[in-house]
């Protein structure tokens, strides 16, 4: 069963309940019965979706029935006015709404990697501010997005995935990442900005670097499909951190928007 309560279109707030099962001994992923509240609120009960083999950056969205409102006259049950999807991006057709999700790298067999791209809370959009009074680029240098990472291996990362469509630009306006005993730079660590074929773009070692004017980097989509662009965490000390009292773990923030 299917519901779909449309009527929150623009809003900024985001909450995706739906959990992944994957392996790497299957190309089937198994999306948990969950909810989401997305432009409006939605539920979902069909749960298990395959991959295409040996094929990375799989992206899984749900997706919804544009105008969700049953009328007797057209449908048997309500059913088929109440419609979620769960299937791969390019499986949606463009007049249905969607949002990414999860995204797997798989080989043969299965999954090979799995990046969950929900966003949870509020979210900002050029759409969903007013030039006029609110300058975008100050908020995100001042309020960014903040993570922390208990432990990171030798040559281990932190990823943050970013869909980008076709002839957009990812900017960041803040990043940094540092040792979150007295928030200085470790020699090794880095922040990075990756583009869909995981090629580092941009690249720095900074407990902060932000400016409210123009972004600190940037990177464009060149293409006219989507693609998702990755913010990185890099940890290059040649040990793991988390592993000692002087190194538990390591912070990290990313204030960044898509235009």
């Amino acid at each position: 069963m299917d519901r779909v309560q449309p009527g929150a279109r623009g809003s900024t707030n985001r909450n995706i309940e739906f959990d992944a099962t994957y392996s790497g001994d299957s190309l089937a992923v198994t999306i948990a019965l969950e909810e989401a509240f997305v432009d409006g609120w939605l539920v979902r009960d069909v749960t298990t979706d395959t991959l295409d083999a040996d094929t990375d950056r799989q992206t899984i969205v749900i997706g919804w029935h544009p105008d969700p409102i049953y009328d007797d006259q057209q449908h048997d049950v309500r059913d088929e006015a109440d419609r979620v999807m769960i299937a791969l991006a390019n499986d949606v057709v463009p007049m249905h709404p969607s949002i990414g999700i999860w995204e797997f790298d798989t080989d043969v067999a299965g999954v090979t990697a799995a990046r969950d791209i929900r966003n949870i809370g509020p979210t900002l959009s050029r759409e969903s501010v007013n030039s006029d009074t609110l300058h975008l680029p100050s908020i995100l240098a001042a309020n960014p997005d903040r993570f922390q990472a208990a432990q990171l291996g030798d040559a281990g990362s932190y990823e943050i995935p970013i869909q980008v469509l076709g002839g957009n630009t990812v900017e960041v306006y803040c990043w940094g990442a540092y040792d979150t005993i007295d928030n200085t730079v470790s020699s090794g660590i880095r922040v990075e900005l990756l583009d869909v074929d995981d090629v580092v773009q941009q690249i720095e070692t900074t407990a902060n670097t932000q400016d409210e004017t123009i972004p600190v980097e940037a990177h464009t989509n060149s293409t006219s499909s989507e693609r998702v662009f990755t913010l990185r965490i890099k940890n290059d000390t040649g040990k793991p951190i988390g592993d000692t009292q002087d190194h538990p773990s390591v912070g990290m923030h990313f204030g960044h928007w898509v235009r």
